[in-house]
């Protein structure tokens, strides 16, 4: 079977002899550098909003909670989802296709920091 694969891969070098494949294939190899160059691009700004994020909301992480306190009328929110850079990654790559289940707005850790939770509201 592996033969079989290698034998039909040889076959893409006779492809450039030929008047109709042979520009295709160049074409193809054009366009996988250009996408590999716009995928090089989504992930640098799909990273640094991500190191953003997570550099932001990480400084008042606390791991106790309070038990009496239940929801967004909590004084201490707590938003797990932008504490590790994996998590924020995640969630941002789903907020592309609008398929994250994350409540971006509950990201006030208390009502003291407003100026915190505006900067992470308009990354």
């Amino acid at each position: 079977a592996f033969a079989n694969v290698l034998s039909y891969l040889r076959l893409f070098f006779m492809y450039t002899t030929s008047s109709i494949l042979g520009p295709l294939q160049i074409s193809m190899g054009q366009m996988l550098q250009d996408f590999g160059k716009f995928l090089g691009m989504f992930l640098l700004v799909l990273f640094s909003f991500t190191i953003g994020l997570t550099q932001l909301y990480d400084k008042g992480f606390s791991v106790h909670e309070e038990k009496d306190c239940a929801g967004i009328f909590c004084e201490q929110q707590n938003n797990d989802t932008f504490h590790s850079f994996i998590g924020t990654c995640f969630a941002l790559f789903w907020y592309i296709f609008s398929l994250a289940h994350v409540a971006i707005f509950v990201t006030r850790f208390n009502y003291g920091e407003e100026l915190q939770s505006f900067v992470g509201a308009v990354i």
